[in-house]
């Protein structure tokens, strides 16, 4: 028995100093190609300076001021290339989209499962369902949807009136993440939540435990992080200990007092049983996210998607047909993707705004005067139409410098190559020129240094953070840093 274990205990000994050499030589990555960056730590990388901050927006930032445009860095021991650089940006999102479609795989996702969204899709699979997705947010569709708006935005002019009265501070953002929901739900999915005054509702409490310290996901989104060798059996431990939860307080009524439920299980369960009361009922006159998406359902338990995306037969050069179809766990999965990301999106945008607003009094001022001029004095009350908005001008200068200012959700912005890529970047740095073969990058996690383009890009050239409404149109010749604060709804 002592034998036994002394050799396993040699075993993992050993298992354990190649692996920690094995991590180390990655370290050489960035150093082979003369690309600067902050020094790794053995089997961390970068990521505890990450850990400390609790914003890797900020570290990239401040990375970028000390070593360029473009540099690299380590998540664990896998190599990220974040770039600064418009023109290099600009290569990438746009002129070389077609290898450069795919974002980063979030560390727990798996693109071949069935319940892939359009974050974690990838290739044909992504294409065809944004395909499905995109005509839901065309201005035709948004028109209809203006009712449904008008009513949630009612509600929140009643809350902030109440609270006006009592004439005490009180925290705006989380009127704003209850407006927020119920918007999203009642125009993407056909359902009156009243969130707004039912502050306990369950859709609500969920969707703010996704983004709470309790949940699991955090744990094994680290664990992946650091020994990404080992993904699949994190994934699957992650899923699992989900599902147990799930289990446990459904069939054992005594474990709700110690197991709290996994709040994207439980999102998930709510959509699917959404997805067959609305199949049940059939097609409605009602336009919304969820029956557009059911319109296109198929029975098929998986859809083959065939080639990658953009990636042509090389016999025919014709590129396979997309299947304009979603299969019900695409769905499913995307209702999840819609409630989640607009949630913390949108309400944390309009806190920003709401903050620029009261620090600002002048452009508060301006602005007011700038959305009155489009009211009849003689029907205030009555709600702006859709084309009516899109005519204020100095709204929506007002709403991109914000975001300028403010970045929603900058660490988003990022891409993989899925396909070689076989022309050359020339980048210059400070100090040298170095050639980079964007194969690189085929191997490689691309970031964009948001905060950096947004504060200290050449294409604003501004000398402080300051507000700047006046000059906003002069700001527009170069698109990329508006695509790259937008580019991810798309």
């Amino acid at each position: 028995m002592l034998l036994l274990t002394s050799v396993l205990l040699t075993v993992l000994l050993i298992t354990i100093v190649a692996y920690l050499w094995h991590v180390r030589k990655a370290y050489d990555y960035f150093t082979k190609l003369n690309i600067p960056g902050p020094p790794p730590t053995l089997f961390f990388g970068n990521f505890l300076d990450v850990i400390k901050s609790r914003r890797l927006s900020l570290n990239i930032y401040q990375w970028t001021k000390k070593y360029g445009r473009i540099f690299g860095y380590y998540e664990g021991h896998t190599p990220i290339l974040v770039i600064s650089d418009p023109d290099v940006l600009q290569d990438v999102f746009i002129k070389s989209f077609s290898n450069f479609h795919s974002r980063r795989l979030f560390p727990l996702a798996d693109p071949n499962a069935k319940g892939v969204n359009m974050i974690t899709a990838l290739g044909v699979r992504w294409k065809r369902q944004r395909f499905v997705i995109n005509p839901t947010f065309s201005s035709a569709k948004l028109k209809q949807m203006t009712p449904l708006i008008h009513q949630s935005v009612r509600v929140l002019m009643e809350k902030m009136s109440e609270e006006s009265n009592r004439n005490q501070p009180f925290d705006i953002s989380a009127y704003f993440k209850r407006f927020t929901m119920d918007t999203i739900w009642s125009c993407g999915f056909g359902i009156e939540t009243d969130m707004q005054n039912n502050i306990k509702n369950p859709y609500l409490v969920y969707s703010q435990q996704m983004f709470g310290d309790k949940s699991h996901l955090r744990l094994f989104a680290v664990l992946t992080i650091f020994i990404t060798e080992l993904r699949t059996l994190w994934r699957t431990l992650h899923i699992s200990v989900g599902q147990l939860k799930h289990w446990l307080r459904h069939h054992i009524p005594i474990t709700k007092a110690f197991i709290e439920e996994n709040p994207a299980t439980w999102i998930l369960s709510q959509a699917r049983q959404m997805i067959k009361k609305q199949q049940e009922i059939g097609r409605t006159s009602r336009v919304d996210l969820l029956q557009l998406m059911l319109e296109s359902a198929s029975n098929e338990e998986y859809i083959q998607d065939g080639l990658a995306n953009n990636a042509n037969n090389e016999e025919t050069d014709i590129e396979p047909p997309l299947v304009r179809k979603l299969t019900k766990h695409e769905i499913a999965s995307n209702v999840f993707l819609f409630m989640i990301a607009g949630y913390e999106t949108t309400s944390t945008a309009l806190s920003y705004i709401s903050y620029v607003l009261a620090t600002h009094p002048n452009e508060q001022l301006k602005l007011q005067h700038h959305i009155d001029s489009y009211f009849d004095p003689e029907n205030e009350d009555q709600m702006p139409s859709y084309d009516t908005i899109a005519q204020m001008d100095y709204l929506d200068m007002f709403i991109r410098e914000t975001l300028r200012m403010y970045p929603i959700a900058p660490i988003v912005i990022n891409r993989q190559s899925t396909e070689t890529f076989v022309s050359r970047m020339w980048v210059l740095f400070q100090w040298a020129h170095v050639s980079l073969l964007t194969s690189i990058i085929y191997i490689l996690m691309l970031i964009c240094g948001v905060l950096s383009i947004h504060i200290h890009s050449i294409l604003n050239d501004l000398k402080q953070n300051v507000i700047r409404w006046h000059g906003f149109h002069l700001e527009q010749d170069h698109e990329t840093v508006w695509e790259c604060v937008l580019l991810w709804w798309k």
